[in-house]
């Protein structure tokens, strides 16, 4: 008994549309994804500038501190 040929293109008919469907699923969660990663590096730089900042007013402080107890000492 041969399989019906009009069953076999309603059959690949559906199976393409799920693999399209899939397909796009794929796409959406690729763009996705990509977005996160942007994120991330935006929010991995962010945290760079802010330690840079804070060891910057870090040294500043201790400056200012060891400044003062100099003149402590000079006065």
């Amino acid at each position: 008994m041969s399989p019906d040929p009009n069953a076999l293109h309603r059959d690949f008919g559906r199976l393409e549309g799920k693999v399209d469907a899939i397909h796009a699923t794929a796409q959406r969660i690729e763009a996705c994804l990509s977005d996160q990663e942007d994120r991330i590096a935006a929010l991995e730089r962010r945290q760079w500038h802010i330690t840079g900042a804070a060891a910057v007013l870090a040294w500043l402080a201790s400056t200012l501190l060891d400044f003062r107890t100099l003149i402590g000492r000079i006065l």
